[in-house]
């Protein structure tokens, strides 16, 4: 199949961010289609829903991923971002100590050279 045949077939469908308010009645209905739509705002979670509907810039697919780990994985929206919050720091630390090691090897190298 050429590329002209190719395009006439397929179809581009661009997705935007959702609002925040989308995002959390979203998630909070996917992993709890029981509850009402109209009780959404009243739910346990609503805050929560909120914070990673935040954390991932309302971006549908990652909402749908996060919907999806969480039904999978049995875990609460709290303990989810307990996760979040958890990785979120041990990869700043990361980045932090890897930073420092590259600026350490580098003063070393030049202290080095200057001695030279």
């Amino acid at each position: 199949m050429n590329i002209k045949a190719l395009q006439r077939v397929l179809h581009r469908i661009e997705l935007k961010p959702l609002a925040v308010e989308t995002c959390t009645r979203f998630l909070i209905w996917s992993i709890d289609p029981r509850v009402p739509l109209k009780d959404l705002r009243g739910h346990q979670s609503y805050s929560n829903a909120g914070r990673i509907a935040g954390l991932v810039e309302g971006l549908p697919l990652a909402l749908n991923m996060v919907a999806g780990y969480i039904k999978a994985s049995r875990t609460t929206l709290e303990e989810f971002l307990e996760m979040w919050e958890e990785r979120e720091a041990f990869r700043t630390k990361y980045v932090a100590d890897r930073r420092a090691i590259n600026v350490s090897a580098w003063n070393d190298g030049c202290d080095e050279r200057r001695k030279e």
